[in-house]
C-alpha cells in the first residue's frame, strides 16, 4: 500500500510537470501559432522583455519575445517553455546553425532573475536600465580598411505588420558606389541582412519614419531591438559595437551646428566673419566633444572617433559655403558680400584634419565632406575639360583610331597628368599635407568619368598606369584596377547572369512580356528632373524606332516617387504607348539591391537571353548605341 501511494504521488508530479510545459512552435496536438503561448498565464510573461547584467550599466545580453529571442548576440526561435517550481526553462533554437539551447531564469526577491545559458554560471540580470552609457575599452584601430561581411539583425516589438522591406545604403566612399541592402521584418517582427564592409561604417536603417543610427565593423554582428510605440525612442544593442553605436547616437545630438549660423553666410556675412561664426561655434562643440571623451577615456578607438565627428562636421559647414556661394550670388545679384574674394587662409581649417587619416571614412558625415572637398573652388580652377563624358564601346579597341582621336587622347593624357601634380599642390598649399589619402581618394572617385574622356582602349589603359604609379595606397590601386576592368573589358557588351532570388524574379515578371527582344530598361521617377531630362531627351529616337522588332524601351518607378495622379499625367504627355511600370515601393528597393544603384536616373541594358550588360548606355549615349546596333523601324 505505502509502495502504490509513492507510485501515485509521482504519477501526479510528472502530471503536473507535464501541465506545466508549453511549446511554441507547435504542440503534440499539432497546434500551429503562438497564442497559446503568449497568453497572461503563460510562464513567458514573468521573463519576457530585455534583460541587463546587474553588475554592468546596460549592457544587454538577453532580449526575451513571443516567439524569438537574442541571446548573447544570436538570433533564436522560441521551442517550448517549462515552469519546474518557481524556475523557467526556455528552449531555443539557433537560427544559423538550428542547434538547440536551454536557458533558466530563476527569480529573486527583488525582482531580478538569475540566468543560466549553455553550462555558464548563473549570473544576476535586471530589467532596469539607467542613463550611463554602455562603456568600451576597445583599443584603436590597427588594420581599419579590411573586407567582410557584417551582419544586421533584431527585434522590433508590437510590430502589427504581417510583412515588411526597407532597406538601408551602404556606400563606397573610395569609388563614389551606392550599395543598396535590402532589410526584410518578418512577420513576428525579427529582422535580418548581411552587409559586404571595406571598412567600419557609422549608418542610418529606416523603418517606416524613423532612422535608427547604428555603426558597425566587418565580420561583426549588431543586434537592435526597436520598441514599436510610435516614437522608437526604446532602442537597445547587442554586440562588439554596441557602445560605439550607442557613442555616434549621442554626438549626432550634440554635435551638429545651428542652421541660423548657415544663413548669416548666405544672407550677408563674408567669408571671413562667417568663419569667426563658426570658429566661435566650433569652440563650444570642443567644449562638448571633451566632456565625451572624459566619458569614454577607456576607449583609445572612441575617441579617436570623436575627434573625427568634431573635425568633419566643422569642415562640411565651412565647405559647403563655398559650395553654394556662387549659387546665392546669382540669386541674390546685389549682396556685396557674395561678391567678395575667398583667400587661401579661408580654406586652413583643413590643417586641423588628418587627411591621411582613414578612419574618417567611418563617419557618416564623410560622404557630405568628401563630396565637398572634391569640388571645392580651389580645386575647381585647377579642373579642366578633359574629362568631357563620351560613351565608349569596348570593341573600338579593336579599330584602327584615326590621327584626330589618338591627337585627343595625347591631349587629354597630358591634361591628365597635369592635373595629377596641380591639384596636389594645391591641397598642400592648403593643408600642408602632400598626396594624402583623401586626395588620392578623390582622383579614384571621379575614375569613372575620366576613363569616358577617351576613345581608345590604349589610351585610357595608358591613364590607368600612370595613376597607379601616383597613388600608394594599395586598396585604392585594387579599386582602380577592378574599375577599370568593369568599364573596359576587352570583350564588347560583356555581360552577366542574375542570381536567382525573389529581386530577380521581380524583375522577370516585368519584363516577361517582352521576351526575345533587347530590352532597355530606365529606372526612373516623376520627381526626378535628370529622369524626366532623359525620357524627353530621347522622344526622337523612339519614335524613329517605334515598335522595332529587336528591342524595346522599359521604364520602371514606383508609386512612392512617382504618386499616381502625378505619374499618369507625365506617362500620357511623355510616354504614350510606351511599357511603363509603376510598382511598389517594396519591389522597387529589391531592384535597386539587385542592379546596385541608389540615385536614379539609373539605366540597364538586358540582353535578349536575358543576360546583364554591365557597361550599359546612357540616355545620353543610347542614340549612338542604337544607330549603331539597329536600323530604324522605315528601313526594315
Amino acid at each position: 500500500m505505502k509502495v502504490m501511494k509513492t507510485i501515485l504521488a509521482s504519477f501526479a508530479l510528472l502530471l503536473s510537470v507535464v501541465s506545466t510545459a508549453q511549446t511554441i512552435n507547435g504542440s503534440p496536438a499539432q497546434t500551429t501559432g503562438n497564442a497559446h503561448f503568449t497568453n497572461e498565464t503563460s510562464p513567458l510573461q514573468s521573463i519576457r522583455g530585455n534583460w541587463f547584467r546587474a553588475d554592468i550599466p546596460n549592457q544587454w545580453e538577453y532580449g526575451i519575445y513571443d516567439s524569438v529571442c537574442i541571446i548573447q548576440n544570436r538570433m533564436f526561435t522560441n521551442k517550448s517553455i517549462h515552469k519546474r517550481g518557481d524556475c523557467i526553462e526556455l528552449t531555443v533554437q539557433d537560427k544559423k546553425n538550428s542547434g538547440i539551447e536551454t536557458l533558466l531564469f530563476t527569480p529573486q526577491p527583488n525582482g531580478d532573475y538569475l540566468i543560466k545559458f549553455k553550462g555558464t554560471d548563473e549570473l544576476p540580470y535586471t530589467k532596469e536600465t539607467n542613463n550611463k552609457p554602455l562603456m568600451t575599452t576597445e583599443a584603436d584601430f590597427k588594420e581599419f580598411i579590411r573586407k567582410d561581411t557584417a551582419y544586421l539583425q533584431g527585434y522590433i516589438d508590437k510590430h502589427d505588420s504581417e510583412t515588411a522591406t526597407t532597406s538601408l545604403l551602404i556606400s563606397n566612399e573610395l569609388t563614389r558606389e551606392d550599395y543598396p541592402t535590402i532589410v526584410n521584418i518578418n512577420p513576428d517582427g525579427s529582422f535580418e541582412c548581411k552587409l559586404v564592409l571595406n571598412y567600419p561604417i557609422e549608418n542610418l536603417m529606416q523603418i517606416g519614419n524613423h532612422h535608427i543610427s547604428f555603426y558597425i565593423e566587418p565580420g561583426e554582428t549588431l543586434s537592435i531591438y526597436v520598441d514599436d510605440k510610435g516614437s522608437y525612442d526604446n532602442i537597445k544593442m547587442m554586440g562588439p559595437s554596441a557602445a560605439l553605436s550607442q557613442m555616434y547616437d549621442r554626438l549626432n545630438d550634440l554635435i551638429r551646428y545651428d542652421n541660423d549660423v548657415f544663413t548669416k553666410g548666405r544672407n550677408g556675412f563674408s567669408p571671413d566673419l562667417f568663419k569667426k561664426e563658426i570658429q566661435a561655434a566650433s569652440a563650444k562643440l570642443n567644449q562638448t566633444g571633451d566632456s565625451l571623451i572624459q566619458i569614454y577615456t577607456t576607449s583609445p578607438k572612441a575617441i579617436h572617433l570623436i575627434k573625427n565627428k568634431l573635425a568633419l562636421e566643422k569642415g562640411k559647414i565651412l565647405l559647403n559655403l563655398m559650395a553654394y556661394r556662387s549659387t546665392f550670388a546669382e540669386r541674390d545679384t546685389a549682396n556685396q558680400a557674395l561678391k567678395i574674394k575667398v583667400g587661401n587662409d579661408y580654406y586652413d581649417f583643413l590643417k586641423d584634419i588628418s587627411l591621411n587619416d582613414e578612419s574618417l571614412l567611418a563617419d557618416k558625415g564623410y560622404r557630405e565632406f568628401i563630396n565637398r572637398f572634391e569640388f571645392m573652388p580651389p580645386l575647381r580652377e585647377v579642373q579642366n575639360d578633359a574629362y568631357e563624358k563620351k560613351f565608349f564601346s569596348p570593341s573600338t579597341d579593336k579599330e584602327e583610331p584615326n590621327i584626330s582621336n589618338r591627337k585627343q587622347d595625347g591631349q587629354t593624357l597630358d591634361k591628365a597628368k597635369e592635373y595629377l601634380t596641380k591639384g596636389d599642390s594645391v591641397i598642400n598649399l592648403l593643408s600642408g599635407q602632400t598626396n594624402s589619402f583623401l586626395w588620392q581618394t578623390t582622383l579614384v572617385r571621379r575614375l569613372q568619368f575620366d576613363l569616358k574622356a577617351y576613345n581608345t582602349f590604349s589610351a585610357a589603359k595608358r591613364h590607368i598606369n600612370i595613376l597607379n604609379k601616383y597613388l600608394t595606397y594599395p586598396i585604392l590601386i585594387a579599386e582602380t584596377n577592378r574599375i577599370f576592368d568593369s568599364i573596359f573589358s576587352k570583350k564588347a557588351d560583356k555581360t552577366y547572369q542574375l542570381a536567382e532570388g525573389k529581386a530577380t524574379e521581380i524583375f522577370r515578371n516585368i519584363i516577361k512580356a517582352h521576351s526575345g527582344k533587347m530590352l532597355f530598361i530606365d529606372f526612373w521617377a516623376t520627381s526626378c528632373g535628370g529622369c524626366r531630362e532623359g525620357i524627353e531627351a530621347t522622344a526622337q529616337l523612339r519614335e524613329d524606332y517605334k515598335n522595332h522588332p529587336q528591342f524595346q524601351f522599359i521604364y520602371i518607378t514606383d508609386e512612392r516617387s512617382s504618386p499616381k495622379k502625378t505619374y499618369d499625367e507625365y506617362v500620357a504627355k511623355n510616354l504614350q504607348g510606351e511599357s511603363s511600370y509603376r510598382i511598389s515601393e517594396s519591389e522597387f528597393i529589391y531592384l535597386r539591391e539587385l542592379f546596385k544603384f541608389n540615385a536614379i536616373p539609373h539605366y540597364e541594358l538586358i540582353q535578349k537571353d536575358g543576360s546583364v550588360t554591365i557597361n550599359p548606355p546612357t540616355a545620353w549615349e543610347l542614340e549612338e548605341y542604337i544607330q549603331k546596333h539597329f536600323k530604324k523601324s522605315n528601313e526594315l
